[in-house]
Order: structure tokens, then C-alpha cells, then sequence
């Protein structure tokens, strides 16, 4: 990559090789191999021809499989003039390689027609339009066919290898990163005298590549005096030790109400080499907000750790008489405690489910809105809106479990969430509060269900305090109505969502989706009032983009007795 050269491989592990041969710019890193940093050869020899002859060859088998050029009619985006460059740069090499063929050489192309390399759903296709033009070529290449008899033989051999026995003598690992050659073991657990099988080594180098410490590891067989080990590569990441990741979310229901939210988040793993870690997370806009935590592992930096936490926040909460905005609010959240977690699956990769003793402190104080009243003698008069303070002490514990393909706009998979609270205030009031959150989303090609379902409740023995529970309203919370237009201690929600994915960008990785939803849900203040004749409507129709810089969504919703409402999203909020 910085000189342009080309390097081919002749001898040294084979997975390296195929591993730079694969780096297609854009979609998977270049690889750093004897001090050079490699990525696919496809724009200096894509059909190498001139190499297979230095190599030996008097017959040259060639594929060509490149991808075609576009028409204009699809050169109308970045990504796509993007691709037709490489493509065009490509098409110069194989042209010059195609050219030293001769007559006894063959040269199979088939017909791809609009099949893209990124294309990996279609291989299936790609499979037999190769297979209908090779058999075109079949009377060509029985020439150079074995015999029946040999080509069983060796097809046997290439089945069952005759490889030796090689026992695993020792582990020799090098790192250039952050994490601890002591951890590195301890993670891959590969006992000496075993049985080396690469394809259990590679299993669980994948678990650790699917992290966020390394760029890439990767392991070798290699042999020193007269023994057999593993040689393990583990490159760190090229940047930190201070990782930082940016959100903007953007919303507004064009009828006066919006917002924004500016997410800044910080992680510094391995403060210490016992995996302690300092996170950060910062939001301020229409909200603000700060989260700090240190995450101490206990036994395994995989497995439990002990956290401590301290949190302030402060957003506005809106009070809607019917569809119309009364009162404003301002809501200030205040919580210290420590957690102790416990991460499941591989690498955490199923969930996590914490357990913990939490301080909450909340100050509900009016900003806009008060009591208007008629004095006896016909003049006007004012209160102010009542003011809250509530300060709890209890145990918190929470679940969740998350398999969902995506966060946006699942296809597949399922998340279950739950937290649950048990404290006390001051004054000796009890608190429980209470909330499951499930998300379940199926495909069917370019088709996807998504079903939800969330409740609610937070049961106090003082039953003054109102407008710290749920809410609900806003898109996918009821999309026609405001956001938090509804508030209350109980809450209850469904949702059936389906997304038509029109437009899949393959050199992005990205998908334009077309919407709709049926979404039920209320919230209440007393348990006696909850019943299902008193659920909220709303049907919407919008439209969706999975981009780089987060969800993108622009919709309509309406519901009964007129509420509607226009709504603009970017981010997650």
C-alpha cells in the first residue's frame, strides 16, 4: 500500500497469504506481513497469467470473474462511481493479462450480468451460471483430465490427508498491544501435550477477535528444535489508549416540539494490568447527562466484576392536558452505587445481568404552567405547580439479553430486558419498581417481522409522588403522539412493526427500509385504572436508513380522535 508494488507469496503460512489477498479496500484492513502493509492484488493482478507461466505452466487454466462495469443509468451515487474506479483500474490489468493467453491456453468468463464481488447472498447463482459456461468449454478441458482411476485415488487423498500426529509443546505469544500476554493464555487455554487442531485454535481466536482489543490475531504451527508449537500474533489496536465514540440524535415532530442530543462516550481499558477499566459517558442537548464507572474484574476480565458509579442528569418533562402541552418540567436525577456484574456468553456475547445497591435522588421542580383560578370577586388568580423531592435507597438488579442482529432495524434475533428495584425513601416509604422490555424480529428475504412488547410499574406506598415513572410517545413509543406525552407509574406497550429492506448498498453495507407499524400502549397512576379499553392507538408509515452515522428515519403517524404526527429522526434516542 505504499509503494504499489506487487508482492507475491511463494512460500510462509498459507492463511497470511489469503488474508492479504482478501483485504479489498474498504472492506477489511490491510495486513501488516514482513514490515509491509498488504491488501488485495487485485489492481495490479487480478488474472495473473505472467505468474502461473513463471511458475511452470504450459497450460494456463484462467478464470475471469471480475465484476462488470456499471451502466450510467447506476452511476449516480458515491459508493457506486466509487466502485466503477477500482473496477476500471482492475479491467486494465486483466486486459494485459488476457492478452499473453494462447491458443492452447483456455480462458473461462462467465457471465455475471449485475453480481457484484460484495454479492455473498448470491453465490448460489453465481455457482451455476460458472458451472453452465465451464460445461460450454467441457470438451476443451477433457484434454488435460485424469483417468477414472487416478483422479479417485487422489480425490481420496485430498479427502483424508495422511498428516502426522503433532502434539502442542509450547505457546509462544507475542503482542504489541494493551492486553497482557498472561491474559492472552489464559483466554485461548491451550494445554502442552495436546493434540494440535487448528480448527479448535482458530475457534478460540475468533471469540477474541470479535472484541475490541485487537485488529486481528492469528495463529501459526511452527517447529523449533525438533518440537511443534504454536506461535500466536496478537496486533493491538493501532490507536488509544483512550477510545472515544460520538452520537447525534435528532428528532422533531415538526408541530414546535424536537430535539437534540450530542453523545459523547470514553472507555480506557487496562488501567491496570488486573483489566480495571474507566468508562464515560457524556450527552447534552435537549438533555444532560454524565455517567462514570470504574468496571474492576473479579476472577476473569470475561466474567463478574465489581463496578462503582456515579451518575447526574437533568432533562424537561411536559405535561399534556389531551393533545395539548400545559405544563413543563424540569426533572434532575442525581445516583451513586456499585454494581456487581457478571458478563454471559463468550466474550459477553449473549448479555449481562447486574445486581447492585443504588442512591437515587430526584428533584421535580415547574418551569412553565401554573393554577389558573377565579377570585370571588372576578379577578384572576395563580398558583404554582407542585414541586417533588425524593430521595431512595435500595437494590437494583437487572437482565438483559441481546441476540438481535441490529439495533435499528433488526432482522433476526431477540432481546429480553428487565431491571427491577427494591428501596426506601427517607421517610420510610417502599418503593418497587418494575419493567421488561422484549424485542423479537424474524426474515423472510428482503421481508422482516419485528414484535414488541414492554410493561411497566412503579409501586409506592406514598402515593403523592407522581411523573417519576414510564412514559410513552414519540416514534416506536406511539408514534403519533409527542415524546413523553404520557406519563404515569404503570405502563403498558405492544408494537408490531414490519420493514421491507428496498434498497441493500453493498459496498456501504448499508440498507434503505420502507416501514410500517401498529403500536398500542397507555400509561396510568393507579392500578385500578389499567385496562385495555383504555389503550392508546397509532399506525405509521415511515421510511428508513441504516447510515454510518446512525438511523435515519422520516415518517407519519396518526391516531384516533385526530392525533397525528410528522416526525424527522436521526440517531438513536
Amino acid at each position: 500500500m505504499e509503494t504499489g508494488k506487487m508482492v507475491i507469496f511463494s512460500k510462509g503460512p498459507l492463511h497470511k497469504a489469503i488474508r492479504a489477498s482478501m483485504a479489498a479496500p474498504g472492506v477489511f484492513a490491510p495486513i501488516e506481513i514482513d514490515g509491509r502493509l498488504l491488501s488485495d492484488g487485485g489492481l495490479v493482478r487480478n488474472l495473473p497469467v505472467d505468474i502461473a507461466r513463471k511458475m511452470g505452466a504450459d497450460i494456463v487454466i484462467a478464470v475471469n470473474i471480475g465484476t462488470p462495469l456499471l451502466p450510467r443509468d447506476q452511476l449516480l451515487t458515491l459508493f457506486n462511481v466509487s466502485q466503477q474506479m477500482v473496477n476500471i483500474l482492475t479491467e486494465q490489468n486483466v486486459e494485459a493479462q488476457k492478452a499473453l493467453l494462447n491458443a492452447n491456453d483456455i480462458l473461462i468468463e462467465p457471465n455475471l450480468g449485475n453480481i457484484s464481488f460484495m454479492d455473498f447472498g448470491r453465490s448460489r447463482e453465481a455457482v451455476v451460471i460458472g458451472e453452465q459456461v465451464t460445461r460450454e468449454l467441457e470438451s476443451r478441458l477433457q484434454a488435460y483430465s485424469l483417468s477414472p482411476q487416478v483422479y479417485a485415488i487422489r480425490h481420496q487423498i485430498r479427502l483424508n490427508p495422511q498428516l502426522p500426529k503433532i502434539d502442542i509443546q509450547f505457546v509462544d505469544v507475542a503482542t504489541n498491544g494493551a492486553v497482557p500476554e498472561s491474559d492472552i493464555r489464559r483466554q485461548l487455554n491451550i494445554r502442552l501435550g495436546t493434540e494440535y487442531k487448528a480448527e479448535d485454535v482458530n475457534r478460540k481466536l475468533s471469540i477474541l477477535n470479535s472484541g475490541r482489543d485487537f485488529d486481528s490475531i492469528n495463529h501459526e504451527l511452527v517447529e523449533r528444535d525438533g518440537e511443534y508449537g504454536i506461535r500466536v500474533n496478537a496486533y493491538g489496536r493501532n490507536w488509544g489508549p483512550h477510545f472515544l465514540r460520538f452520537g447525534l440524535a435528532l428528532s422533531s415532530g415538526f408541530e414546535g416540539t424536537g430535539g437534540f442530543k450530542l453523545q459523547v462516550g470514553h472507555r480506557r481499558p487496562w488501567l491496570t494490568e488486573g483489566g480495571l477499566e474507566w468508562r464515560n459517558d457524556l450527552e447534552f442537548g435537549n438533555s444532560l447527562k454524565l455517567h462514570t464507572e470504574l468496571r474492576q474484574p473479579l476472577f476473569e476480565r470475561e466474567g463478574m466484576y465489581l463496578s462503582p458509579f456515579a451518575e447526574i442528569g437533568q432533562n424537561t418533562r411536559n405535561l399534556y392536558s389531551g393533545n395539548t402541552r400545559v405544563a413543563e418540567y424540569n426533572f434532575r436525577s442525581d445516583k451513586i452505587g456499585v454494581d456487581l456484574g457478571m458478563r454471559l456468553g463468550d466474550q459477553g456475547i449473549l448479555g449481562e445481568a447486574k445486581l447492585g445497591l443504588n442512591f437515587n435522588s430526584y428533584r421535580v421542580r415547574p418551569k412553565i404552567g401554573g393554577f389558573l383560578y377565579l377570585n370571588p370577586d372576578g379577578s384572576l388568580g395563580t398558583e404554582p405547580l407542585p414541586s417533588a423531592d425524593l430521595h431512595q435507597l435500595g437494590v437494583k438488579a437487572a437482565l438483559v439479553i441481546d441476540q438481535l442482529s441490529d439495533a435499528s432495524f433488526p432482522r433476526y434475533g431477540y432481546k429480553f430486558d428487565s431491571n427491577v428495584f427494591l428501596g426506601t425513601d427517607r421517610s420510610h416509604n417502599n418503593y418497587q419498581e418494575l419493567s421488561i422490555n422484549t424485542t423479537w424480529a424474524n426474515s423472510w428475504n428482503n421481508h422482516s417481522i419485528n414484535l414488541k412488547l414492554n410493561g411497566a410499574g412503579l409501586f409506592q406506598s406514598d402515593t403523592e409522588i407522581r411523573g417519576i415513572g414510564s412514559t410513552l410517545g414519540g416514534f416506536q413509543q406511539l408514534s403519533a403522539y409527542q415524546p413523553d406525552q404520557f406519563t404515569g407509574n404503570y405502563m403498558l406497550y405492544g408494537s408490531l412493526t414490519y420493514l421491507l429492506r428496498a434498497v441493500k448498498f453493498d459496498l456501504a453495507g448499508q440498507s434503505l427500509f420502507l416501514g410500517t407499524s401498529l403500536e398500542a400502549g397507555n400509561v396510568w397512576n393507579k392500578r385500578s385504572e389499567i385496562s385495555t379499553a383504555s389503550l392508546r392507538k397509532s399506525a405509521s408509515l415511515f421510511a428508513g436508513f441504516n447510515s454510518f452515522i446512525g438511523p435515519i428515519y422520516l415518517g407519519f403517524a396518526v391516531g384516533p380522535a385526530g392525533a397525528k404526527n410528522v416526525f424527522f429522526q436521526m440517531g438513536r434516542q
